[in-house]
């Protein structure tokens, strides 16, 4: 059912047997040239948007811990049992220039291949960042996955931090996702539109989180901060 709301047939199987109940799908298909969406046309100016919390990978880290709360997980199958396809196709109308998923390399890891694609940096804001309930308070308490905190060893080298952002917060921003939501760049004149548009598309949780800068710019903040600047 969910393959057919996609546009898309199920061809084939094979049956194995194991331990725990699995399904793997190899998905093929065309892009038509047109509505091809790439991570190489951020602009500076543009505006961030993503189109699905995050903190999956802290609220599981943390039931295997028997530690997560049943609504916070609830709140995470419902997000993640939401493909993208509403999200995307609203993006092409309304002019998205680049585009990206958000899942194992968490939000700044893609946000970074984005960045690197397009030839730019980026200023986020993390109180913007929607995140799934219960996740802050598991990353505060270190319930997240190996990869999330592998994840933030390689983007500190890379990442200029204020000082109000949080260790646990860090951790979120570069927590390891799965079936996470888009991140992508617009024109700041579209933003509002292509905002409303994900609303009536039935998006259940948008924000824009911050927008690309040049390098330049981020070099010079990195020295005020040095300065003790804000």
């Amino acid at each position: 059912d969910v393959l057919q709301a996609e546009q898309t047939t199920l061809v084939g199987g094979h049956t194995s047997e194991g331990v725990e109940l699995s399904l793997g799908f190899a998905l093929n298909g065309f892009v038509e040239t047109e509505r091809e969406l790439r991570k190489t046309g951020a602009s500076v100016g543009d505006s961030l948007i993503i189109t699905k919390p995050i903190g999956t990978g802290a609220l599981f880290a943390g039931a295997m811990q028997g530690r997560s709360r049943s609504r916070g997980l609830e709140a995470a199958l419902d997000g993640m049992i939401q493909t993208n396809g509403a999200a995307a196709s609203c993006l092409l109308r309304h002019g998205a220039t680049a585009m990206t998923d958000v899942t194992g390399f968490g939000l700044l890891g893609h946000l970074q291949q984005l960045g690197l694609a397009s030839g730019v940096g980026a200023r986020i804001e993390a109180s913007r960042v929607p995140v799934f309930s219960f996740a802050r308070e598991l990353a505060a308490d270190g319930q997240v996955p190996g990869g999330t905190k592998r994840n933030l060893e390689y983007i500190a080298a890379h990442t200029s931090w204020s000082g109000g952002v949080e260790p646990h917060e860090r951790l979120l921003l570069c927590d390891a996702q799965t079936s996470g939501g888009l991140l992508l760049a617009v024109a700041p004149e579209r933003e509002a539109a292509l905002l409303e548009g994900l609303a009536s598309a039935g998006v259940a949780s948008f924000a824009a989180i911050g927008e690309p800068v040049s390098y330049t710019h981020l070099r010079a903040h990195e020295t005020r901060e040095a300065r003790g600047w804000r």
